[in-house]
Parts: C-alpha cells; sequence; structure tokens
C-alpha cells in the first residue's frame, strides 16, 4: 500500500525559506564584506548610502600588502611584517654605523652596537626617570656593585649614551686595559702622565670593572689618585664593580676595602650606590 507525505503547513514553509536566505545572505558577508561587526550598527548611521560608504573605506584601507599579500594588513592600512622589516633594516644600519661619539668616548664595540638605551632595560619607571635626570645634571658620583653579568656595565654605557646624546663629553675607560697600558708603559720608559691627566679631568667618566685584579701599590696609587682627584672636583664619575662594599661581618672590612685599600673604599663610600639585581643574566638567571 503506497503511503504519501503530507506536506508541512504554509507558514512552515515560509520560516525555512526565510532562515536560508538569511544564512546565505551571512555566507556572503563573511566572503566579501569587510566591516561585518558595523553592519550590526547600521542603524546609527543616518541613510543605507553613509553605511555603504563608510564599509568601502574601511575596505580600501585594508588592501592586502603588495609585497606580503598573505598577511592580514592593519586598519591604517600598515603591513605588520613590512613594520617589523623596517625595524631590523633600522638595527642593522646602527649595527653597520656604530655612533662616532660612541667610539669617541672609548665604549667597547660590544656595547655600541647592542644600542641598549634606559628605555629598553626594563628599569623601574622611578630609577628611569632618576637616571634621564642624572644625565642631564650629573650631580652625584655613582657606584655599581653587582655580581659577574648582573648589567652594571650596560647601565653605565646605557647613561654614557645619554650624557652624550645630550651633547656632554664623556669617557668610558676600562680599569683592567688602562693598567695593562700602564705597566706597559712602565717597561718601555713612555709617558703615562698625558692618559691619566685625561682621565681625571674628562667632564664624565665610567670606569669599568674594578675588579680583583692583583693590583701592584703602584695601580692602586694611580686608582687611588684618579678618584680621589675627581671627588675633590666634583666631576661625575660611574664606577663599576663585582666587589662587595659591605662587609659580610660587623666590624670587618668590606671586600673592596681590602683588595682597594682603606683610603679608596673610604672615597667611594661617597658614591650614590643604588641596588642592582644579584644575578647573572648572561647564564639566564631570574
Amino acid at each position: 500500500m503506497t503511503q504519501y507525505m503530507k506536506s508541512p503547513p504554509d507558514h512552515i514553509i515560509l520560516e525555512l525559506e526565510r532562515r536560508r536566505k538569511a544564512a546565505e545572505l551571512t555566507r556572503q558577508n563573511r566572503t566579501t564584506t569587510p566591516g561585518l561587526k558595523q553592519m550590526k550598527a547600521a542603524t546609527s548611521y543616518s541613510s543605507l548610502s553613509e553605511l555603504l560608504q563608510t564599509i568601502e573605506e574601511r575596505a580600501k584601507s585594508r588592501r592586502d600588502c603588495a609585497i606580503h599579500p598573505e598577511t592580514n594588513t592593519y586598519s591604517n592600512g600598515q603591513c605588520p611584517d613590512c613594520i617589523r622589516e623596517e625595524e631590523e633594516r633600522k638595527k642593522l644600519a646602527i649595527w653597520n654605523n656604530p655612533s662616532p661619539e660612541m667610539v669617541k668616548a672609548g665604549v667597547p664595540e660590544k656595547y655600541i652596537r647592542e644600542r641598549w638605551t634606559l628605555e629598553e632595560l626594563g628599569l623601574s619607571e622611578k630609577m628611569k626617570a632618576g637616571l634621564y635626570r642624572y644625565a642631564e645634571n650629573l650631580h652625584v658620583s655613582i657606584l655599581y656593585c653587582g655580581v659577574t653579568g648582573c648589567g652594571k656595565t650596560t647601565l653605565a654605557v646605557c647613561v654614557l649614551r645619554e650624557v652624550v646624546r645630550l651633547g656632554k663629553p664623556a669617557l668610558f675607560v676600562s680599569v683592567s686595559d688602562f693598567l695593562m697600558e700602564l705597566r706597559e708603559a712602565y717597561e718601555g720608559n713612555w709617558p703615562v702622565t698625558k692618559k691619566i691627566s685625561t682621565i681625571k679631568k674628562t667632564p664624565f667618566l665610567v670606569l669599568d670593572d674594578l675588579a680583583a685584579h692583583g693590583y701592584s701599590d703602584k695601580d692602586l696609587d694611580y686608582l687611588y689618585s684618579i678618584i680621589d682627584h675627581r671627588i675633590n672636583y666634583m666631576l661625575p664619575t660611574i664606577v663599576t664593580t663585582n666587589l662587595d662594599f659591605e662587609s659580610i661581618k660587623p666590624g670587618r672590612p668590606g671586600e673592596l676595602e681590602r683588595v682597594l685599600g682603606a683610603r679608596t673604599a673610604s672615597r667611594l663610600a661617597s658614591f650614590w650606590r643604588p641596588k642592582l639585581a644579584r644575578v647573572d643574566y648572561r647564564k639566564g638567571e631570574r
């Protein structure tokens, strides 16, 4: 016996057709029309023509990049891949063309080409603002004490870079290299007065890596002479060292005093000593 299916009522057919058309329209909008979220706010436009004009303008601003067509561009029309490549080109240009002012100041090539600035070191806002004011006024001297690799030299170079940017003369001196030059001068009977005079009198000095190098009495006398002169004439100086300033046991001299002597340690006691993280970032510690 043949059975016949009854046709659905007319109102159900109409509802299914309405839903089908709505789904088709939504699918078309997703594939061809940008700014779909703004369609929901159509009632905020005074006319349909104004809405269509807005959609067209947004579509123009989101054209694909000619160099990276697969990239979704930002609403302002800038391709993120192009922006990143431009930043990389700028960094490469800086690497290939180091600052002549930093070279003249004697900063090692590694720190010149890294181009770290105070903005990029992750400093607290308070410390960053303080260092900017310091570079501008150069009113005190600073002693950076910390373990090897904690960023003392990088921080000192960033301050020096800001000082140079403000048009002030500055000098970077590695203690180990300086003492090596002095010892070679002793052996060859070369004059060292001009070199020492320059270090003493430069308007801003970074004296890097004042560490346990096995100083001779003559080395210690030269170091004391430089530090003492700069303090007496109120010339701002940054000294970096991995020696502890404070003694672990009360009543005993600290490591800095044991290595450099009481005179030099006493002069360095007048320096501002900000606290640095006691980690070695070169080893990936956090």
